[in-house]
């Protein structure tokens, strides 16, 4: 075999393998069929009782569960007030909600959570900003003593429960000091209203407010609210005897001199002259 047909023969292997190489090119290669797997989204469940947290972050919290029906503590129904002096102060325990009342700060409102079990004679719960604790031994005549904390001041009293037999001594009517300072929201109270008004109990309300609570000459009520320096008005309503009663700091009464209708006392021993051309109060009421 002669050189040139040895390379004649060598290109055209080179070339015969070179279409082997490409002829695949011409022909579409099967595509492959890839079934899409269904991955099933976890459930989220969120509890009833849980609140959602304002960020991701925060713990879910449990809601409190805050008290609508009357409830019994040691035996008394709410809604009672609870009072104390030194310093001054009221907190009613009503459905759903303590008012703790000072002279001249603001009021504080918060839920009445669920309370623990009492049967020691004595409890403590949180109730947001306060701290209760609640005693069937501290004070006289069948009251609860009560203790409440707020911003590291501890207030001491006691209910307004009392024995019927248990005498009202003129130390007990802790509204008596406030008389004659309140006497311009007292004033423009009794001139709102129609004909003489005794004043069965006398409370601060929001700040320079007064409230109290007026009587007729038939035992009807109605609650006033008025500016304890300028003496103006904020509320005047005529209110149920169980509404009145929610203020009543055992059965004192105030008669205003020239505002409010005579009165006998039940007990002339226990009254006070509160000054001249003020007026009376009866700590243990009057008729």
């Amino acid at each position: 075999m002669t050189g040139d047909s040895r390379a004649s023969r060598a290109a055209m292997l080179i070339m015969i393998l070179g279409l082997a190489a490409c002829g695949g090119s011409e022909t579409e290669e099967p595509e492959i069929e890839v079934t899409p797997v269904e991955v099933a989204e976890r459930p989220v469940l969120i509890s009833p009782e849980r609140s959602q947290p304002a960020k991701a972050t925060d713990p879910l919290v449990e809601d409190d569960v805050i008290i609508r029906t009357p409830v019994s503590i040691f035996g008394l129904e709410t809604p009672f007030v609870a009072s104390g002096t030194e310093p001054f102060w009221k907190a009613e325990f009503a459905e759903g909600w303590i008012v703790f009342d000072r002279p001249g700060l603001p009021l504080v409102e918060v839920p009445l959570p669920e309370l623990p079990e009492g049967g020691s004679g004595s409890m403590m719960f949180d109730a947001e900003a306060l701290t209760v604790s609640l005693s069937r031994t501290g004070c006289e005549g069948g009251a609860i003593a009560v203790t409440i904390e707020f911003e590291d001041i501890h207030y001491d009293g006691c209910t307004g429960e009392r024995t019927n037999d248990a005498p009202v001594m003129a130390d007990d009517v802790m509204w008596e000091g406030l008389i004659e300072s309140y006497l311009p929201a007292i004033d423009a109270c009794l001139a709102q209203a129609e004909g003489g008004r005794l004043i069965r109990a006398l409370y601060p309300r929001e700040e320079n407010t007064v409230g109290m609570i007026l009587m007729d000459d038939v035992g009807r009520f109605e609650e006033c609210g008025a500016n304890s320096q300028s003496g103006q008005i904020s509320f005047f309503d005529p209110i149920m005897p169980d509404q009145a009663a929610i203020w009543f700091d055992g059965p004192a009464v105030f008669a205003r001199s020239g505002g409010s209708p005579a009165c006998v006392s039940a007990n002339a021993e226990l009254d006070i002259d509160v000054g001249a051309d003020v007026g009376t109060l009866y700590p243990a009421g009057c008729r």
